[in-house]
């Protein structure tokens, strides 16, 4: 029950957010990016899998997708790693100020501008770049998350250095691969003892869906040694 009512809250989140920033109450302000910044240095990117806006609207679209019975696609280990390294190409040459590269940024924005009200700058090809992504989600997973998300890309690399992380006890795993299966981010979990990986946005479905009792846990991410040496 526990596990269940984590997630419930989880979902609840991006709505909280979202009410928040449509009342100007929180905006997309250097200052809000430094905490967050700050948030994924500490505990992980928390604002990807908890409060982003886009990132819930795909994650819905993945639900629907699986309630219709629709395929999923699962993309091949290797073509993963290479696709996942295209957003954070995109932070780097977003930095450059090419339309091109902005244009790919901009389905986040896209979106929270059509909930707002302010389309006005809002380009047609903006438009169809933010729904493609959206129904691809309902047969890939967060695919802007996952290969086009520059801010997320940041918060990733951010989080890599995490004191707090997902840990898994070796000891009593018992070597299923249900919870690299079942990572939105296909991030490799079943052989780390802590999950640094910059796609990993703290969903805790992983936590939630192992079978094993205390395989999977969130937590101080450092072991002191007696020897003052840190097992990361």
């Amino acid at each position: 029950m526990k596990k269940i009512k984590i997630q419930i809250v989880r979902r609840l989140m991006p709505l909280v957010y979202l009410t928040l920033f449509l009342y100007g109450i929180v905006v997309s302000s250097f200052e809000f990016i430094a905490l967050m910044m700050l948030v994924s240095l500490l505990t992980g990117a928390f604002f990807c899998g908890w409060l982003c806006p886009f990132g819930a609207m795909q994650e819905l679209m993945g639900t629907i997708g699986r309630k219709l019975k629709l395929p999923r696609f699962r993309v091949p280990q290797r073509v993963e790693k290479f696709l996942r390294l295209l957003r954070y190409m995109v932070l780097a040459l977003s930095m450059t100020g090419l339309g091109i590269i902005l244009f790919l940024t901009e389905p986040n924005s896209t979106f929270l501008a059509g909930l707002s009200g302010s389309v006005s700058y809002v380009t047609a090809s903006a438009w169809i770049l933010t729904g493609v992504l959206i129904l691809l989600s309902l047969f890939v997973d967060r695919p802007f998350c996952r290969y086009l998300c520059s801010e997320g890309a940041m918060y990733g690399l951010v989080s890599m250095g995490r004191l707090f992380s997902i840990k898994r006890d070796s000891d009593v795993c018992i070597d299923c691969g249900l919870c690299d299966r079942i990572c939105p981010m296909e991030v490799r979990i079943s052989d780390r003892s802590h999950i640094r990986n910059p796609q990993c946005n703290n969903c805790f479905k992983c936590i939630d869906k192992c079978p094993a009792s205390g395989v999977l846990s969130y937590g101080w991410a450092v072991k002191i040694r007696k020897n003052n040496r840190s097992d990361v």
